[in-house]
């Protein structure tokens, strides 16, 4: 029979009850030996409501943890308690103190994890605070450890802060050196070597996982400088790569992924800011590709690449900003540069900068491309924005081509468009001006270079690309003009040269084809104003004869072809408006019809009709004048068209009247022409007559002009 039996059947045997029962509860305390089987673990775990373990056993077997963090709660802590807990289920438990008690100075309402298998003993030497061994690996709170060397075992090694209201920190620090001049201690986190063929171990920082709040950062951190002295850098290297051809360990630096519909982690990289002096430089950032080594290796690209957007999202953005200035008086930007590598080899081509934007798919559009000079600011001038080809090689390569190229289509797509656009101006400013001009010519008689505006060449059997100089629309303001279009050939400069020719000319024709026309048209008129004038001019002499103007029609070419014509048309009126004339220094008509009095002897008579002209195309009556040396009387003319049969005289009269001969010798008298256009046309066939009134009399050298234009 044990110790504890004998005792408790002494103490059974004491008359007072009361006595015997607490004699019985204190030797249950101190010498406890009864099991706590079959213990169930509280379902959705928490301290408050824990399975309480029974303060009487020593030894306590959970066998049911239906959910993970399910709770038990050992009796309170008082020094000499001494308590084995099995968790004989296939969950993870919580054990909790109980009230305030704590078990490893984790705090109260936090508890202790026991894994599913361990057997831990809890035991209090500080009454309020249990401590344990057994099912977790050398669990206590150290002060200080020093040691050479901690070897893990065959399962992972684990340095944990300590739990509590706020995690413990685990700091791994170097040695302070004690030598002035000495270095202090590095710290290096090395994976373990692995087997014949195995991968060498990971090393990984992570911060610490939160339940609802942000995770805890994972920070790399150069030590601080001291003095003058520079701080200290943080280097991450790839491992190096076997000796055989293979290829260095790769780096990367990869923000945490969102959550439902949270965003990915921004991942930054960020030069160090410059000290508070007057002069020191924020620092650099470079991203390097690696150089290559070998004979003949490329060295390694450096890209900066946007994340691939999902479903419906967009691509990430990928920005290049140069630094803002400082908020004085006279600091600029930070610039962006691109610029590819150059050759070093003896012909080698420098390398090409591309910027290409993303490509669309099904019907979405290719992604644009913006180069944008920087915003001015209040009254200062907008960044240029320049593409620029290279320059040229010393002795006499050519500069390099800048191009600017509209993306090209696919299937039956159109050609993406191509623009150089002024900047627009602000308030009462004026649009900045878009220009194409060709490269300065080299100093020793060299060519400037040319500046060609080409349109598309056209496949199969489609026409070619319209090209088109447009003005700009003028504002909708009440005054302003649209603007106007200039192409100036190239002045001369020199002592006797000659200034460039300006040539407008249709395209080649092929085969049967046309060949392309020239049309030059005014611009239409608004609602009440004048259409737009045409005006072709030679330029002016200083001191030799004026140039001709020459308008040719094209040659005919082979067998009987005809040449071409040379058509003027003036413009059409609209309902009673007389139509434009083709005129000749500012005056219409180019034919006129006449009739004049053979001799003196030949007098019309009063009523007599004769026809004067016979129109072989169609014409228009400009004007109508008459004349005579007679004095003594004064006859009448009236002039009429007349068409298919009608009989001179029967006419229509081109007149508003009849005009009267002046009683003045040789005085020349015009006649008032109807405002009727159809009465002053004259179609091919039609006949003009003139018609005598009035006193004839003794009329010498009458004549009459009837002045026509070609229509």
């Amino acid at each position: 029979m044990s110790t504890l039996k004998v005792l408790q059947r002494f103490a059974q045997s004491i008359p007072d009850p009361r006595a015997a029962g607490a004699l019985t509860s204190i030797l249950n305390r101190i010498i406890p030996d009864s099991v706590n089987n079959a213990v169930t673990a509280l379902a959705g775990g928490g301290q408050s409501n824990a399975t309480a373990l029974k303060i009487d056993a020593a030894f306590h077997n959970v066998t049911t943890v239906a959910t993970a963090a399910d709770s038990i709660k050992l009796p309170a802590a008082v020094v000499g308690e001494l308590h084995f807990v099995k968790n004989s289920a296939a969950a993870s438990m919580q054990v909790f103190g109980s009230g305030t008690d704590t078990i490893d100075s984790v705090a109260t309402a936090t508890g202790v994890p026991q894994a599913a298998g361990d057997g831990v003993l809890y035991f209090c030497v500080t009454n309020g605070n249990y401590l344990r061994i057994g099912g977790v690996d050398a669990t206590e709170i150290f002060t200080t450890l020093t040691t050479n060397t901690i070897a893990g075992g065959t399962t992972p090694l684990a340095i944990n802060g300590q739990a509590a209201a706020q995690g413990g920190t685990v700091a791994i620090t170097g040695g302070t050196s004690s030598t002035s001049a000495n270095a202090g201690g590095p710290i290096t986190v090395t994976g373990g070597a692995p087997g014949a063929t195995g991968v060498g171990g990971a090393v990984t920082v992570i911060g610490g996982a939160a339940v609802s709040g942000a995770g805890g950062a994972a920070s790399f951190a150069g030590g601080a400088g001291g003095l003058a002295g520079a701080g200290g850098g943080v280097t991450i290297t790839g491992g190096l790569a076997g000796a055989t051809n293979a290829t260095g360990g790769a780096i990367l630096v990869t923000a945490g992924a969102g959550q439902g519909t949270g965003s990915g982690g921004v991942v930054t990289l960020t030069g160090g800011a410059s000290g508070a002096g007057a002069t020191g430089n924020g620092g650099a950032i470079s991203v390097v590709g690696g150089a290559a080594a070998s004979t003949n290796g490329t060295g390694g690209a450096s890209g900066i690449r946007g994340g691939v957007g999902t479903g419906t999202g967009t691509g990430g953005a990928a920005t290049l900003t140069g630094g803002a200035s400082g908020s004085g008086a006279t600091g600029n930007g930070g610039a962006t540069t691109i610029t590819a590598g150059a050759a070093l080899s003896t012909n080698g081509t420098g390398g090409a900068v591309s910027v290409t934007a993303g490509a669309g798919s099904g019907s979405g559009n290719g992604g644009s491309i913006s180069k944008t000079g920087g915003a001015a600011g209040a009254t200062g001038t907008g960044g240029n924005a320049a593409l620029t080809g290279g320059v040229g090689g010393a002795t006499s390569g050519a500069g390099g081509t800048a191009i600017v190229s509209g993306g090209a289509a696919t299937t039956s797509g159109a050609g993406g468009l191509s623009r150089v656009i002024g900047g627009a101006g602000a308030a009462a400013g004026a649009g900045g001006a878009a220009q194409l001009t060709g490269g300065l010519g080299g100093a020793t008689d060299a060519i400037g270079g040319a500046a060609t505006v080409t349109a598309g060449a056209g496949q199969g059997t489609a026409a070619g690309g319209v090209a088109s100089i447009a003005g700009g629309a003028s504002g909708s303001g009440a005054t302003g003009n649209g603007g106007a279009v200039s192409v100036l050939a190239g002045a001369a400069t020199s002592t006797n040269g000659t200034g460039g020719a300006a040539t407008l000319t249709g395209g080649v024709g092929t085969g049967s084809g046309n060949g392309g026309a020239i049309t030059i048209t005014t611009g239409a008129a608004g609602a009440t104003g004048v259409a737009g004038a045409m005006a072709i001019s030679v330029g002016a002499a200083t001191s030799g004869n004026g140039s001709s103007i020459t308008i040719t029609g094209g040659n005919g070419a082979g067998g009987t072809n005809a040449g071409g014509n040379i058509n003027l048309v003036p413009g059409a009126a609209v309902s009673t408006g007389i139509p434009g004339n083709i005129q000749i220094n500012g005056v219409a008509g180019i034919h006129a019809a006449h009739w004049h009095q053979a001799t003196n002897a030949t007098v019309p008579v009063s009523g007599q009709s004769n026809t004067i002209f016979i129109a072989m195309r169609a014409y228009r009556v400009i004007s109508v004048s008459i004349i005579c040396s007679s004095t003594g009387t004064v006859p009448t003319v009236d002039v009429k068209i007349e068409t298919g049969t009608t009989a001179p005289g029967s006419g229509t009269s081109v007149l508003t009247g009849v005009v009267t001969f002046s009683g003045t010798a040789n005085t020349l008298v015009a006649g008032t022409i109807t405002g009727t256009v159809a009465n002053l046309t004259l179609a091919a066939g039609n006949r003009i007559s003139v018609t005598w009134g009035g006193t004839v009399g003794t009329i010498l050298n009458a004549s009459v002009a009837v002045l026509l234009a070609p229509i």
